[in-house]
């Protein structure tokens, strides 16, 4: 009997001792995967690297999207102005071919009254001319617009 106690005593105590060096090996498998202080500082020096970088990028963009405003509006004020000025253009092509035809017209007025048949023939002439080059400047302000 005292046998089989102390049989059953050192198979109790081999198991616990199984088990504690288990428990042992894992801690220090654990403690192998723990970094060290310097890879721990390694680390630390790296997300602060990120953390630079991140922010740097993000002041970045936002300079790009400002910059890109900026220039959107620039453009579109460009754009405006081009516009008034071509209307300007036209206006003033107008006026002038309004002052050449009235110019014209008073010219003719002043004349005196054809003594020929060749001189009214100049006239018609020159009545035609004037008339296809006013609607062809009036076509030429139409095809811009």
């Amino acid at each position: 009997a005292a046998q089989a106690s102390l049989e059953a005593w050192r198979s109790e105590e081999a198991r616990r001792l199984a088990r504690e060096r288990r428990v042992l090996e894992q801690q220090s498998k654990a403690l192998l995967k723990l970094p060290s202080k310097k890879e721990k500082s390694a680390i630390e020096a790296l997300e602060q690297q990120l953390e630079r970088e991140r922010s740097d990028a993000k002041a970045a963009a936002a300079r790009h999207r400002l910059t890109v405003e900026r220039l959107r509006c620039q453009s579109k004020e460009l754009q405006d102005r081009n516009a008034e000025l071509r209307e300007e253009v036209r206006w003033h092509e107008a006026q002038q071919l309004n002052a050449t035809a009235f110019a014209a017209a008073d010219a003719r007025s002043r004349r005196k009254p054809p003594t020929s048949t060749a001189q009214t023939q100049t006239d018609a002439y020159l009545a035609q001319e004037l008339s296809a080059t006013t609607a062809a400047a009036a076509a030429a302000t139409a095809a811009a617009a």
